[in-house]
């Protein structure tokens, strides 16, 4: 294959079809409630849940964990749900994208023009980095060499890393599918896994870590149809997130240091992608005023949770702690600005954390 068909295939799995998994869940919110941001984030928790939820039964139920059916099954869904995406749009004659009179284009600032430059100089240089000086950790020896051995037996967790000889499925890793989902981009893009991991990966997550806080940013200062370029608030905020991050390097373990030499790593999207999701869906429902946008918030914890297992097998326990914490926060929140005392909004965000909770029972079982 042509290199410039496999960075174009590379490009469809690894950013075209995650994004546009989200139209979908999107179009339960009112069209001016639609960012470019929610678009993508939704996008990827869909894509990964589809992922999740298609590769644990494969690997369970079929000889040697089939890779390539695993493949199969989840290209088919894509397809699926973007045929879906259009057939909804079509039949609601819903064009996703906010109408001109909905959503006016805030004027420029001339203080978050500035601001705005100094985070794109930030970014550029972190991916730069990223992409010229790509680092190798010790790990590397067990999830990138999973991807390897899956892209070349078309078995999944069925060779020991280390040696290379056949074993039985390490359930204590392999219910995490992360490194099957960079097998599964791999090899449709026909491109060896550890170049996919190492020199591609950094330069989707970690913009997309920051489209994160970029939507933290707008719910913390209420500015949800603001732009980098129109509120200073918010590119200060992201000027700071980016400093933090280039200077976070304490040690190995913090989560600036995961997000730019251990990208390609379940625990660093763990730390970086699916906390402060947890978060940024808290922060939505604390200011939820509508069924739709209350709604929306529960498919998105839907989705975070049967996500949340294809990166680490830590990360349901810890979201379903985190939301059921933050939970309670809401409520008092929800409770002092508008005197609402149903519980309902409780069992909305709880409810959802289900696949979470299956994931727990399926791993302790298993393990």
């Amino acid at each position: 294959m042509p290199a410039l068909l496999k960075l174009t295939v590379l490009f469809i799995w690894l950013v075209g079809v995650p994004v546009l998994s989200g139209i979908l869940p999107c179009l339960i919110l009112p069209a001016e409630k639609r960012t470019f941001a929610r678009l993508c984030i939704t996008g990827f928790l869909v894509h990964f849940f589809l992922f999740e939820v298609t590769g644990i039964p494969v690997l369970l139920f079929t000889w040697l964990g089939d890779f390539a059916l695993l493949s199969l099954v989840f290209e088919a869904l894509c397809a699926l749900l973007l045929f879906g995406a259009v057939f909804v749009m079509v039949k609601k004659r819903d064009g996703f994208v906010p109408d001109a009179k909905i959503w006016k284009k805030p004027e420029t600032e001339p203080t978050a023009l500035i601001l705005t430059a100094a985070f794109a100089g930030l970014l550029f240089f972190v991916l730069y980095m990223s992409y010229t000086r790509a680092s190798f950790d010790g790990d590397d020896a067990y999830y990138v060499t999973q991807s390897v051995l899956t892209w070349q037996t078309e078995t999944m967790y069925r060779y020991l890393p280390y040696t290379g000889i056949t074993t039985e499925v390490d359930f204590r890793h392999a219910l995490a599918m992360f490194p099957m989902w960079i097998a599964h981009a791999a090899r449709a893009s026909q491109t060896h896994p550890t170049i996919v991991a190492h020199s591609f990966i950094p330069l989707v997550f970690i913009p997309l870590t920051l489209l994160v806080y970029l939507e933290i940013a707008r719910a913390l200062f209420s500015a949800q149809n603001r732009t980098m370029l129109s509120d200073r608030r918010l590119s200060a905020f992201m000027v700071i997130v980016m400093t933090l991050i280039l200077f976070g390097n304490t040690s190995i373990y913090t989560p600036e240091t995961f997000l730019l030499t251990r990208t390609w790593q379940g625990k660093s999207l763990l730390a970086n992608f699916v906390l402060p999701c947890g978060m940024l869906a808290l922060l939505w429902m604390a200011q939820a005023r509508e069924k739709e946008e209350r709604r929306f918030v529960s498919v998105f914890l839907f989705l975070l949770a049967g996500a949340s297992g294809l990166f680490t097998s830590m990360a349901p326990a810890l979201l379903i702690a985190l939301v059921c914490a933050g939970s309670l926060a809401v409520m008092g929140v929800r409770w002092k600005e508008t005197g609402e005392k149903n519980v309902r909004v409780l069992w909305e965000m709880i409810l959802p954390l289900l696949p979470a909770a299956i994931y727990l029972i399926l791993f302790f079982v298993l393990r």
